[in-house]
């Protein structure tokens, strides 16, 4: 995947390839619009949380805090999930232990979000269908009254048929990410907002005005209800603890495997003045030699603290660092009123209810 917007020469290679691709994902989208292929009706109610782009746009802090909102409402909630990078290649429910192992067999985000929500079954598998029939039989979901089904990542996924369809955009993307892949990052094209019931714009704090703008513009047409959210950083606490604490210092350095490490620079810049950024590919493996690398850089730098995510902390549980090593809890915001998505969610559990 491109990480810099391309060149000349590189988009020019890439526009051929780019412009099938969005020929093929128009294609696939009218096949399923007119019945062609199967959509598998699981008579449980489904919210898909997804989004245009390939890449993170904030869009597992949103389904955890969906997913509290939802709780707090008396409604078991339960969330299926790919499971990308996940050595676990079948239908499993994901353990809430949070521990480095768990991570690593069953991806850092479903880990991440059953650690989070240990009342929550997180099921992954590249089969939805299969997973929720999983949730159907062998969990407590399965005798609740009350229940409903978050799909994370499941827009493009649309074997499965869902009751409500929730579309994050991400206001910190650059233009260029919205152009169809391999020349951008779209797996679809702004067309297929048209399926979207609630579009979601991310990180609206964080974005360049001129950006948001166009985003705004480009979303006018559809008759999606549009929630502007804002991310930040709510609190601190010690890898390995929940409690949440403040930081012992103001000389950091950071280390995340995340799709938007800037954004994680930016969010950090009311907290602490940072020394260095350690980047790693999105949902990174960390290996003893890349925490020895952090752990020395950081005490040349004399770094009072390193800085992590939510996301990394699933995978770094066991890092016994010379340096405190403390762990960022990211909060996404809702800027205007939810009653219409939670009147939606509330007739989806209705006509299910038993």
């Amino acid at each position: 995947m491109i990480h810099d917007e391309p060149g000349a020469l590189v988009s020019w290679l890439l526009t051929p390839p780019s412009k099938l691709f969005g020929a093929v994902a128009r294609l696939r989208g009218h096949l399923y619009d007119a019945s062609a292929f199967e959509i598998v009706d699981t008579e449980v109610p489904i919210i898909s949380v997804g989004n245009l782009t390939a890449g993170g746009t904030g869009k597992t802090p949103i389904t955890s805090f969906l997913t509290d909102e939802i709780s707090k409402r008396g409604i078991q909630c339960a969330i299926v999930s790919r499971g990308y990078g996940a050595f676990e290649k079948g239908t499993a429910q994901v353990p809430n232990d949070g521990s480095t192992k768990t991570a690593q067999r069953f991806g850092d985000e479903p880990s991440w979000l059953a650690k989070r929500h240990p009342s929550t079954p997180v099921m992954i598998g590249g089969k939805r269908p299969e997973s929720v029939e999983y949730l159907k039989t062998h969990t407590a979901f399965a005798t609740a009254d009350k229940r409903i089904i978050v799909a994370d990542d499941a827009f493009q996924h649309r074997r499965l048929r869902r009751n409500i369809d929730v579309v994050i955009l991400d206001a910190t993307e650059p233009g260029w990410h919205y152009r169809p892949l391999p020349l951008g990052r779209m797996r679809e094209g702004f067309d297929a907002l048209s399926r979207a019931h609630f579009i979601f714009l991310s990180k609206t704090n964080l974005g360049e005005p001129e950006q948001l703008a166009w985003l705004r513009e480009q979303i006018k047409p559809f008759r999606a209800k549009v929630i502007e959210f804002t991310s930040a950083i709510g609190s601190f606490s010690a890898l390995g603890s929940e409690a949440a604490i403040g930081l012992p210092g103001t000389r950091v350095v950071l280390a995340s495997g995340i799709a938007r490490p800037s954004t994680f620079e930016t969010s950090m810049a009311p907290f602490a003045t940072v020394l260095k950024h350690f980047i790693f590919k999105d949902h990174h493996a960390y290996a003893a030699q890349d925490l020895s690398m952090i752990e020395r850089e950081a005490s040349a730098l004399k770094a009072e603290a390193i800085v992590i995510t939510e996301k990394d902390a699933v995978k770094l549980g066991s890092w016994q660092s010379q340096i405190p090593v403390y762990v960022s809890r990211l909060q996404a915001t809702p800027q205007s009123d939810l009653g219409a998505f939670f009147d939606a969610v509330d007739k989806a559990v209705a006509r299910t209810e038993r």
